[in-house]
């Protein structure tokens, strides 16, 4: 005989269950109502630690709530916010926003002010570039460093404000909005230089940037915001191509400890 080793338990109070703090959103569970309405439930327990706190199942536990039905429960003593991130990191069923949430919820001041700011940036800019941005990295932010609860902030949030507001002045054509993430590396590294006049940079990109196309890659990118801000300047032409590659291969090499990232970033 196999050993028994936990026992699943049926109850119909609801109200015992409580929710994980840091625990992702509520969602789909109108899906899950469907799919028992149609096919019937799928006997799958949820699991929950010593407080009732539900470590795994919230959607099927209000999907049952809402039709009624009892509620089947495993216990796991000890299990906490660290349990339920495991059994999430190798699904699809967290997101990017959920662990911040999670981390967030839980007192960790960086997911605190990352949070922040793609709440009020993250529409206009994308929260790839606001998690670039905040994590002051030249390229993307590695999942696995949101995940895992290791995301630094780069600098202050006053900086990261700045930065932030600074980008969100440019308009991007919806013809190259496709690339806009390449078009934002190329504006944070004119805001940090100091080659580069950023009145001048906003006032001539705002008035021709319906005319660019082409943009491929980060170098078409830098070229392309090099012929507008040069365009009619009789003097100190700025080879912002060049400055940029410079800028990033520093960046990249302050970071790896060597090597030349070029283009690659």
């Amino acid at each position: 005989m196999d050993k028994v080793i936990l026992n699943v338990y049926e109850s119909y109070d609801y109200s015992q269950f409580k929710k994980l703090i840091g625990n992702r959103n509520v969602e789909n569970v109108q899906k899950i109502v469907e799919s028992v309405n149609n096919v019937g439930r799928l006997n799958i327990p949820i699991i929950v630690n010593e407080k009732l706190e539900i470590i795994d199942g919230q959607n099927r536990f209000d999907a049952w709530k809402q039709l009624g039905l009892s509620i089947l429960y495993i216990i796991c003593d000890g299990y906490s916010i660290k349990e339920c991130i495991k059994m999430n990191s190798t699904s699809s069923n967290w997101r990017l926003e959920d662990y911040i949430n999670c981390y967030a919820e839980h007192g960790f001041k960086d997911y605190i002010a990352l949070r922040k700011f793609e709440n009020k940036y993250g529409k206009k800019l994308s929260n790839g570039v606001v998690r670039q941005v905040a994590s002051g990295k030249i390229a993307s932010v590695p999942n696995n460093e949101i995940h895992n609860g290791t995301f630094r902030c780069g600098s202050s949030e006053d900086e990261i404000e700045n930065i932030l507001e600074f980008l969100s002045e440019f308009n991007i054509p919806t013809t190259i909005r496709g690339n806009s993430k390449l078009l934002y590396r190329v504006f944070r590294f004119c805001y940090e230089s100091d080659l580069i006049d950023n009145t001048r940079l906003y006032k001539q990109w705002n008035e021709q940037a319906s005319q660019i196309s082409g943009i491929t890659d980060i170098k078409s990118a830098a070229e392309a915001v090099e012929r507008i801000y040069n365009f009619h300047k009789k003097t100190g032409y700025v080879f912002i191509a060049t400055e940029y590659r410079k800028f990033a291969e520093a960046k990249c090499c302050a970071v790896v400890g060597g090597g030349r990232c070029g283009w690659n970033v």
